[in-house]
């Protein structure tokens, strides 16, 4: 069984092509020559802000490919929620399925001069189980491809929503993409069953692909995947990715395509960057193997800069001053 809809077929011009539904935080990143010690104090040599989360990083990128892309998390109403909103509606993003809660959740990082990274998260509104809204389900049934993050998988409530969420794109005629997303292997193995029966388009990386299949080799472990979805492709970092499809578009149903070769400053992001570039060839109808090269292309681009949405200007960067 290949794809139910052959690439950039569908013609639904109404709204977003893509939705994304995940968590959107604040992330405000600090660099600094040295983590402190306890009780301890150091300089910040520059420091960042910007909205955040898995699935959002993507939608940034997309719309910022020109793909019509909605989002769907939820904020808070205050004054992180509103600078949310603003740079997500000034990227181009479709929010008329935004959801409210309390305090907009927010990630503390400190990166220190070899580029460790030392996180505090607050999850605050994103903690919140989303809901079928109205115009959720009028957009759930519109959209080429519904793209989920997979940290939805990890709490009951989301998950069950989830389901039913890629339930009713596919019976709408969309596709649906889950981001498999580090947690992967916390999920329940039933609920891991039931998300994957609905998934049309898996996007693991490898670590995450031994989690669901108990394999890490990457042919055998595509071949695992593909008896559980149509369509997996597979982030490599260094290696590139590669992409299997169950019976369609080559003899194997296999491609390998190697990375861009670039100096990373920065990997956060790069998984989201490559799901962008990835999920925008494909609706544009290229081939599977463009689909990996414009994956690995924005991927390339994520890693060799600070900060992870691809493109200048996307993230407000202050210098605090050295010396």
């Amino acid at each position: 069984m290949g794809l139910k809809t052959p690439p950039g077929g569908m013609n639904k011009t109404a709204g977003p092509e893509v939705l994304a539904i995940g968590d959107v935080l604040m992330d405000y990143q600090y660099w600094v020559d040295r983590f402190p010690q306890r009780g301890g104090d150091v300089k910040i040599l520059m420091s960042s802000c910007s909205p955040g989360g898995s699935a959002a990083n993507t939608a940034f990128s997309l719309a910022l490919l020109g793909i019509r892309c909605g989002f769907c998390g939820r904020i808070g109403k205050d004054a992180a929620g509103r600078r949310v909103e603003e740079r997500m509606q000034n990227a181009g993003l479709d929010l008329s399925c935004m959801q409210y809660g309390d305090d907009t959740g927010y990630t503390v990082t400190i990166i220190d001069d070899r580029s460790e990274r030392t996180m505090l998260s607050f999850r605050g509104a994103a903690g919140e189980p989303l809901e079928l809204t109205a115009a959720l389900r009028q957009t759930l049934q519109t959209v080429r491809v519904l793209l989920l993050s997979g940290y939805l998988l990890a709490d009951a409530a989301q998950a069950r929503f989830a389901v039913e969420a890629a339930g009713m794109t596919r019976r709408a005629g969309g596709l649906v993409a889950l981001d498999a997303s580090p947690n992967i292997e916390n999920v329940p193995p039933d609920t891991l069953r039931e998300a994957l029966a609905v998934t049309d388009i898996l996007l693991p990386n490898r670590r995450e692909m031994q989690a669901i299949t108990g394999v890490w080799e990457t042919g055998a472990g595509l071949d695992a995947l593909l008896c559980r979805v149509p369509i997996a492709a597979l982030k490599l970092g260094a290696e590139g990715s590669a992409l299997g499809i169950r019976g369609g578009y080559s003899e194997t149903g296999r491609w390998h395509v190697p990375a861009v070769e670039v100096t990373p400053l920065d990997t956060t992001g790069a998984g989201d960057a490559f799901n962008a570039g990835f999920l925008a060839s494909y609706l544009r109808g290229e081939k599977p193997e463009d689909w990996l090269r414009a994956g690995n292309a924005l991927a390339a681009r994520a890693i060799s800069q600070k900060g992870a949405v691809p493109f200048d200007g996307m993230e407000e960067k202050v210098c605090a001053g050295v010396g």
